[in-house]
C-alpha cells in the first residue's frame, strides 16, 4: 500500500519529511528521514537524539555509597505481642558511577505524525521549502539543522 503525504506526494523510504503532531501542545514538529513505510500506512522516521553518557559506561569502577537499612533494635524488649521495634542503621555498599561524563548524538527511530506529514526532499530534489511551511518561528532552528544533516552516516554530526 502506498502512503501519500498531506500534499499528495508519495512517501518512500529515504525521503526527508516534516512531521508535526496532531495536537498543539503534545509535541514539537520534527524533520527526519523516512526509515519505514508499512502496509497499515504508518511511517517511521529517523531523527537525531542526544544521549547522556555515564562514567560506568566508559568502564569506571563502582563507587562506595552510604545508605540506610532497617534492623531490629535488640536493646529494646519486644512488646506484649512479640513485636520488636526497628531502627535505621547506616551501611556502605558499592554502586555504579552515574556521573555524567559526556553527551552523544545518535539516531532514534520513531513514528511520524499520521495527519501532518509533508515530503520536503525526495531523492535530493526539493519538493517544498521549509520557510513556506512554517509561518511561526517555533523550533525553526532545530528543524533547519535536521533538514541539512547527512542521514547516511552512522551517527548524526552535530
Amino acid at each position: 500500500m502506498s502512503r501519500k503525504d498531506t500534499l499528495g506526494v508519495e512517501v518512500e523510504v529515504g525521503d526527508i519529511v516534516f512531521s508535526a503532531p496532531r495536537h498543539k501542545y503534545s509535541s514539537t514538529p520534527e524533520i527526519g528521514r523516512v526509515s519505514g513505510v508499512f502496509d497499515s500506512g504508518r511511517v517511521t522516521i529517523q531523527v537525531p537524539s542526544k544521549v547522556t553518557i555515564y562514567a560506568y559506561m566508559r568502564g569506571a569502577p563502582d563507587v562506595e555509597k552510604e545508605s540506610y537499612r532497617w534492623v531490629y533494635d535488640d536493646s529494646v524488649e519486644p512488646d506484649r505481642w512479640g513485636r520488636r521495634p526497628q531502627k535505621q542503621v547506616p551501611y556502605k555498599h558499592m554502586v555504579r558511577d552515574y556521573t555524567v561524563v559526556d553527551h552523544e548524538w545518535k539516531w532514534m527511530r520513531k513514528q511520524a505524525a499520521d495527519i501532518t506529514l509533508i515530503v520536503l526532499r525526495k531523492a535530493g530534489e526539493v519538493k517544498k521549502p521549509l520557510d513556506e511551511l512554517l509561518a511561526e518561528r517555533i523550533g525553526l532552528n532545530d528543524l533547519t539543522r535536521n533538514l541539512n544533516l547527512d542521514y547516511e552516516t552512522e551517527r548524526p554530526e552535530l
